[in-house]
């Protein structure tokens, strides 16, 4: 098992997600689900963003929908904020429409990459989010844009300071 683990890792290292999705979906079950919770340790606890981005990549390609919970942790960790977009891109392929609600500030709050992969999930999962948590986004959303409004009064008044006195 070591020696498959460290195979594994050699190839998140390469960044060779489709082999190491070929390589887990050819084990048995058991060492199946021994490697995809070492994945899902290494996810949590790699300090290596290209390597947690790629394990991610890779629990999404295999549909592993026990990744789903430290996927929504990492997302919703601000020391993360800068590199969530593959993290949402994984999501794709698992069962997480529950789950979008506690991400949703990402459309107002996240950068460029990761807002546009969470307009993409929420696309894909819409059908999969109940009634109620799509009231609850909405009046997140609301929340979020209200928010942005008041920061686009405040430039605009500093814009309307700085034309007056030039």
């Amino acid at each position: 098992m070591k020696e498959l683990w460290e195979q594994v890792k050699a190839l998140i290292d390469e960044n060779r997600i489709d082999c190491v999705v070929k390589l887990c979906e050819s084990l048995n079950i058991d060492m199946y689900d021994n490697i995809v919770n070492k994945l899902i340790m290494e996810l949590k606890s790699t300090l290596n963003v290209q390597h947690r981005n790629t394990i991610a990549i890779v629990l999404g390609d295999l549909k592993c929908n026990s990744a789903i919970k430290p996927l929504i942790e990492l997302i919703k960790n601000p020391q993360n904020k800068r590199c969530i977009g593959s993290l949402i891109y994984s999501l794709q392929e698992l069962d997480c429409g529950n789950v979008i609600k506690e991400i949703i500030p990402v459309l107002y709050k996240g950068n460029y990459e990761a807002r546009n992969m969470l307009y993409v999930l929420l696309e894909i999962k819409i059908k999969e989010i109940s009634e109620q948590d799509k009231r609850i986004c909405i009046d997140l959303l609301k929340k979020g844009k209200g928010e942005l409004e008041e920061i686009l009064e405040d430039v605009d008044s500093a814009l309307d300071i700085l034309h007056e006195n030039l």
